[in-house]
């Protein structure tokens, strides 16, 4: 394409070209016809220069800059976007980020699977809430695992959600958009990164609709939960054995939402392990698994007989669907209704688990569960 003093070089020629001919229009009617010609000519031949000029910058810088907008993360980095996204990957942990991109109907944009799946009890609810992704190709050999830069890029994503700016940065210089959505341990939080999403994959219409969903649970657990008297709110540890582990934040967000006391409360290490000296001294009211194997684990263990959660058989497993509901996830709205049921059974009495279950898969994920599947992801495991 000719530089804007080029073009404006070449016109004024044709002016001057133009000038000439009606000259000699005066005196020679073969010459001007001759130079009309060659004027009209040069003419056609600067508008075409002009119009594929800036056909070049429509189809480049153009097309770059209608097509792609600049999108702040997270960790408040700027990436520019594709408008559309057809092919989205996701890793760190896509357990967290594929439950964003479901709860917005997005889901069958997803390029990659699971990794891990064929070795992990984890992953049994996939097999009928996406099990699509079961069968997808995939860019880590283990969550959180190094990426395969090639099965990546022979994927041909769009763009990249990451949990951290570190893989986000790696995934940049592949030469593919990768974006951070990772504001996690509330539900605040949780509710943003699928607002983000919603942008990214513009389903704005439905993150709004699971906000609001959410936010309508939440008001109603705090309304219920205030009638509980003060005297009858439990202490709780949401824990997962081996080693003991807190494995995050947002049950405690959960917790504080319920009323009830987190023996954990102040600690703000996301995954805090403990010892067992540490677990009598808090000695829970109610302990809440993390897996069903810390059941047994905890019921069937000699050294934890004593433990008031144990006497008491009060321990339950928290159920699992695309992630488990005690972490953080786009089904923290049934995390959080199946604790506050647990701990307070006579004041949540009316709240039917397995409907609400078949409400929001119905909605959110396009998924529409029998009472037996629902009554399958609920049952995880309580003592007896």
């Amino acid at each position: 394409m000719r530089s804007g003093n080029s073009l404006q070089r070449s016109a004024a020629r044709v002016r001057l070209g133009s000038s000439t001919g009606r000259r000699r229009n005066k005196t020679s009617t073969g010459g001007s016809f001759r130079c009309r010609v060659g004027a009209s000519t040069i003419l056609a031949a600067l508008l075409g220069v002009v119009f594929i000029g800036l056909s070049a910058c429509g189809s480049s810088g153009g097309t770059a800059i209608s097509q792609t907008y600049s999108f702040t993360d997270t960790a408040g980095r700027v990436v520019q976007v594709p408008l559309k996204v057809n092919r989205l990957v996701t890793v760190g942990y896509p357990p967290v980020s594929d439950g964003w991109v479901a709860a917005v109907g997005g889901e069958n944009l997803l390029v990659n699977g699971i990794p891990g799946y064929d070795s992990s009890e984890f992953y049994r609810a996939y097999k009928i809430l996406a099990p699509r992704l079961i069968r997808l190709p995939n860019v880590e050999s283990a969550l959180g695992g190094p990426i395969n830069p090639e099965e990546l890029l022979t994927l041909k994503p769009d763009v990249a959600i990451t949990a951290d700016a570190a893989t986000a940065n790696q995934i940049q210089k592949l030469g593919v958009p990768a974006v951070v959505i990772n504001d996690l341990s509330t539900g605040v939080g949780i509710e943003r990164d699928v607002t983000l999403v919603g942008q990214l994959l513009n389903k704005q219409k439905a993150a709004a609709g699971y906000v609001s969903y959410f936010n309508n649970i939440i008001n109603q657990v705090r309304q219920t939960a205030a009638t509980v008297p003060a005297a009858e709110r439990p202490s709780v540890l949401y824990a997962s054995m081996g080693p003991l582990t807190r494995p995050n934040l947002v049950m405690g967000w959960m917790l504080g939402v319920i009323g009830a006391h987190d023996v954990t409360a102040g600690i703000t290490v996301p995954a805090y392990k403990f010892s067992i000296e540490q677990l009598f001294v808090w000695d829970p009211d109610v302990i809440i698994g993390h897996d069903p194997s810390d059941l047994p684990g905890f019921m069937q263990n000699p050294q934890f007989s004593t433990l008031q959660a144990v006497r008491t058989k009060r321990v339950g497993i928290i159920p699992q669907g695309l992630n488990t509901w005690g972490d953080n996830t786009a089904e923290q709205p049934l995390g959080l209704l199946w604790t506050a049921k647990y701990l307070y059974p006579m004041q949540f009495a009316k709240t039917d688990m397995a409907e609400e279950v078949k409400t929001f898969y119905s909605r959110f994920l396009q998924v529409n569960l029998t009472d037996a599947q629902a009554n399958q992801i609920l049952n995880a495991g309580t003592a007896s």
